[in-house]
């Protein structure tokens, strides 16, 4: 009966472990789309800011801030997959 719990616990164990792992990976995989961006325009047509990576590359991204972005500001910029870019004065 001992043996028993003992296998019940290393099986719980080792599944809680797993289950981490795969929490710190996707974490992970959500971070490489996490970028620094420059603030170009606000679009005021759909409420979204223009902005732009060092790479060159322009997103139309949703503001999560309370206050305005100005025009240059620096941001941190979340791209999730499948859904609109988020920007946010506070770095992450």
């Amino acid at each position: 009966m001992n043996e028993i719990t003992l296998l019940e616990s290393l099986s719980q164990i080792n599944r809680a472990a797993y289950q981490s792992s795969l929490v710190q990976a996707q974490k992970q995989r959500d971070r490489i789309l996490e970028n620094s961006v420059k603030v170009l325009n606000y679009d005021s047509v759909t409420t979204n800011y223009n902005v732009k990576n060092t790479a060159g590359q322009i997103f139309s991204a949703r503001p999560i801030s309370n206050g305005v972005f100005a025009i240059g500001n620096q941001v941190s910029l979340v791209a999730p997959i499948g859904g609109i870019p988020i920007i946010d004065a506070m770095p992450r």
